[in-house]
């Protein structure tokens, strides 16, 4: 059975990690975010952030970019997602 490492990281340094069985559905994503999911390319971990964080004027999440390995500074909840051995 697999099983998922779900870390969602708030603008304002908060980390909430989460282990599940069942691959996050979109639903899962879109509340963890406040919104559309966006997967955020070229990051080293799955990562998904809202698609309209940067138009809504969401604060930067450093902390967040940083974990995912993202070459941009995403804004909002940061959500990284790891399948887990």
């Amino acid at each position: 059975m697999n099983k998922y490492l779900i870390t969602t990281y708030s603008p304002d340094g908060y980390r909430l990690q989460e282990v599940v069985d069942t691959e996050p559905s979109l639903k899962t994503l879109q509340s963890k975010v406040g919104g559309y999911i966006e997967l955020v390319p070229f990051a080293v971990k799955e990562t998904y952030v809202n698609e309209e964080g940067r138009f809504l004027g969401y604060e930067p999440n450093y902390i967040g970019s940083n974990a995912a390995g993202s070459r941009i500074i995403l804004v909002g909840n940061v959500v990284t997602v790891e399948k887990l051995k």
